[in-house]
């Protein structure tokens, strides 16, 4: 009999259909997924439930390196985009041969460069189209009031009609540079997004108030922009959402959150007044967990 060392067991409800899923860890840490008691399709999982998750320690992806800012970019998208995962995998692969190729290699032929230009114009496209649409979301949010600073995702300026001969260019520019270095220097994996307020980067002028607002923002943007594509709405899991915020902003957030539909976990420090909605309020104290 297998040993588990940790396991959940969830009922999915949805418009369609219900599902029985089990997620555990063995004790080799491995986890392992059964969808009504069968190990699934890659991807199967994200399809019957799908998370948007808001945690303190994801305002660094805001301040520090270009990687962590791609990595909350790519994951949103993944929200929507199922098959964006598998995208990234691909690329990532046909990167990491391509890397041990052109260190290896100093000759002017490159297997690799077709297929890295053709999954680097996808990716760069879905991020595009993605970043237009929640600065879309952002423009409707200040419009209706419900922020009263101007949000915007910067990325860099492609031409999305010209992705693929732009690449190219970019290829012949940097063909000697990389043989030498021995490594790729150009296509998604090195794009950088920049978060905005009123024009300015984040990380240069804002307080951390200000980008936990930000970024709790972002990720209602993201749910509005999936309940647009989805005929479902994700679940909101907002872990201590209302530390370093003053009560305006904290108050003006929640009366937005709670005015929608889906299903939503929070865990906080300081309880919201005036709860509109039927929710089931919790108190960890001491080590003990009583409903209040």
């Amino acid at each position: 009999k297998e040993n588990i060392n940790f396991f959940i067991n969830l009922n999915v409800e949805n418009n369609i259909t219900k599902n029985d899923l089990k997620i555990y860890f063995d004790n080799k840490n491995t986890r392992k997924v059964l969808i009504n008691n069968k190990k699934p399709d890659s991807n199967y999982l994200y399809k019957i439930i799908n998370t948007i998750i808001y945690y303190p320690a994801e305002i660094n992806y805001l301040n520090l390196y270009p990687i962590f800012r791609r990595n909350l970019i790519d994951r949103s998208i993944f929200l929507i985009d199922n098959d964006y995962l598998n995208d990234i995998k691909l690329y990532n692969k046909i990167l990491q041969n391509r890397n041990l190729y052109l260190k290896e290699n100093k000759n002017y032929f490159d297997p690799w460069i077709d297929q890295h230009i053709k999954y680097s114009e996808k990716i760069i496209k879905k991020r595009i189209l993605f970043i237009e649409r929640i600065n879309d979301v952002f423009s409707s949010l200040l419009k209706d009031k419900k922020v009263s600073e101007k949000y915007e995702l910067k990325y860099k300026k492609y031409d999305i009609e010209t992705i693929k001969e732009y690449l190219y260019k970019k290829f012949k520019v940097l063909e000697k540079k990389e043989k030498i270095k021995g490594f790729t220097l150009f296509g998604p994996h090195v794009d950088n997004f920049i978060f905005c307020i009123d024009g300015q980067n984040i990380s240069d002028i804002s307080s951390e108030g200000q980008k936990k607002y930000f970024l709790l923002f972002y990720k209602y943007s993201q749910y509005l922009d999936y309940i647009k594509y989805n005929d479902d709405y994700p679940i909101l899991l907002f872990d201590d959402y209302s530390s370093e915020l003053d009560s305006k902003r904290k108050n003006s957030f929640f009366d937005n959150l709670f005015n929608e539909n889906c299903q939503i976990f929070l865990t906080t420090t300081d309880l919201p007044k005036n709860i509109k909605v039927c929710a089931n309020l919790y108190e960890v104290k001491n080590g003990q967990f009583n409903i209040i």
